[in-house]
């Protein structure tokens, strides 16, 4: 389980997973064990953890508030994924979502940190950039905002500046905002769109 670098050194990488059962998540897991790193899973769920032990991942059974140092303790690099995408929930949801999209991605940052990670990629998402308004915009236009859609784009917009902090006060963390994100089994509205046109 290595792999030979541009520097001729040969290296595996150990990495900690959270949202490796999901679209983005599961297509990231697959990559990471196809090129022979060694890939620590969080699962929710029985058959969660089944899927990601059949595609060579250890597992840890829990959810992201069971996430601490120990449980990322040897992992060279954290790639955070999950998030709960819903869109259209009432407001009565929004506790439950801060919880998982915020708090979590806090724990599982500080975490990743306090474990000595390498390196830390929150995957955050260019719904934090709000309605360009016409503008052409990159990564850093991102700014407060209280013009939200939906319990989704609030909770990862605090996401992301929760990331960008820690990033400024030098964890080593790095963000990368997908945008439209689809391919093979996927199971979102766009993926059904695609399917069929």
């Amino acid at each position: 389980r290595a792999r030979l670098t541009s520097h001729g050194t040969v290296t595996a990488v150990r990495a900690f997973v959270t949202g490796g059962t999901g679209f983005i998540g599961g297509t990231l897991v697959r990559a990471l064990c196809g090129r022979g790193d060694e890939v620590v899973a969080l699962a929710r769920s029985t058959q969660g953890a089944g899927e990601l032990r059949e595609l060579g991942c250890a597992v840890v059974e829990g959810d992201l508030a069971s996430v601490r140092p120990e449980t990322i303790a040897g992992c060279d690099a954290v790639f955070h994924v999950a998030a709960l995408n819903r869109t259209g929930v009432p407001l009565r949801w929004r506790e439950w979502m801060w919880e998982s999209n915020v708090v979590g991605t806090e724990r599982v940052l500080d975490a990743a940190a306090v474990a000595g990670a390498r390196r830390i990629v929150h995957v955050s998402s260019v719904a934090v950039l709000g309605d360009p308004c016409g503008r052409v915009l990159d990564e850093t236009a991102v700014g407060p905002r209280t013009d939200f859609l939906s319990l989704y784009d609030e909770t990862k917009h605090a996401a992301h500046f929760a990331a960008a902090e820690r990033a400024a006060a030098g964890a080593p963390v790095v963000t990368a905002m997908p945008a439209v994100v689809y391919g093979p089994d996927n199971g979102t509205q766009l993926g059904v769109l695609l399917w069929k046109a």
